[in-house]
C-alpha cells in the first residue's frame, strides 16, 4: 500500500466518523431537547443546540472529505471503482444531493426555531 493508498484509507476512516456524527447527532439533540424540557434541564439544551450545530458542520465536512477521497481513488487509478459507479443513474445522484440540501434546511430550521417549537 503506498502513500496514496494510506491517505485514501485515513480520508475514508474520517468521513466515515464526520457522516457518522452527522447522522446520529439529531436523534441525540431530540432526546436533549426532551430532557431540556421535561427536567428543566439548561444544560442539556445548550449541549443540544452545540451538537446541532456540530451535526451541520459535520456534513459538509463529511461531504467534503468523502469527494477528497474519491479524488485520491481517481488519482490512484481505481478505473473499476469509477465503472461501477457509472452505473448508478444520475437521477438517483441528484436525489442524494437533494438528500443533502434538505437535511441541511431541516437542521437549520431546528437550530433556529429551538426555542420556538411546540413540545
Amino acid at each position: 500500500m503506498g502513500l496514496l493508498g494510506i491517505l485514501e484509507s485515513v480520508l475514508a476512516g474520517l468521513h466515515l466518523m464526520a457522516v457518522g456524527v452527522a447522522s446520529v447527532g439529531p436523534l441525540v439533540c431530540l432526546w436533549l431537547e426532551w430532557r431540556e424540557h421535561r427536567f428543566a434541564d439548561d444544560a442539556a439544551g445548550e449541549a443540544g443546540r452545540r451538537l446541532a450545530r456540530l451535526t451541520l458542520d459535520m456534513i459538509w465536512i463529511g461531504s467534503l472529505l468523502g469527494l477528497a477521497a474519491l479524488g485520491l481513488l481517481w488519482l490512484n487509478g481505481a478505473g473499476e471503482y469509477f465503472q461501477a459507479f457509472s452505473i448508478i443513474p444520475p437521477r438517483r445522484l441528484m436525489f442524494g444531493l437533494g438528500e443533502l440540501a434538505f437535511y441541511a434546511a431541516c437542521m437549520f430550521a431546528y437550530l433556529r426555531w429551538w426555542k420556538e417549537l411546540p413540545r
